[in-house]
């Protein structure tokens, strides 16, 4: 088995699923199911030498299509989270170009195709979206003197 991918079998395979992550983005509830089935891989692929140093990135893709889908961030261009999708699609889909039975060859092409999602735009949407996230989390405790603001007339 030949683990060597080109960026050109890549950059095929992602526009394959590009044409399905269109169809499905019209889909809330099915890409929902997507999406589910992407988080279900994630402790798996963080142990695969090919692709787990990108499992944050993957993990803040599937947060940011979740989010775009349920309307609660829309700063992201339409074009970028299809390529987003269809790049989770690949990702979670068994048939591939080195199939992903095949001990660690078999997510060389999946990172390589998440790689290029990546480098298409969505490394700078990952970045501005876990800025506005940021603010969104609830601190971890109240501080016993958030409630002492008040003032005296």
């Amino acid at each position: 088995m030949n683990p060597n991918v080109s960026e050109d079998q890549a950059k095929k395979a992602l526009n394959d699923k590009e044409r399905e992550a269109e169809k499905l983005l019209n889909d809330s509830a099915q890409t929902h199911e997507t999406l589910k089935k992407a988080e279900g891989l994630l402790d798996k692929l963080r142990k695969m030498p090919a692709i787990g140093k990108l499992v944050d990135d993957i993990a803040t893709a599937i947060e940011l299509v979740k989010d775009f889908i349920d309307g609660r961030y829309r700063r992201v261009p339409t074009p970028v989270i299809i390529s987003t999708l269809a790049g989770l699609l690949y990702i979670i889909s068994p048939i591939d170009i080195i199939p992903d039975f095949i001990p660690v060859f078999g997510w060389v092409d999946d990172a390589l195709v998440f790689t290029l999602v990546l480098y298409a735009g969505l490394s700078a949407e990952l970045s501005k979206y876990r800025k506005w996230k940021e603010p969104q989390k609830e601190p971890a405790f109240e501080p016993i003197w958030a409630d002492s603001d008040e003032s005296e007339d």
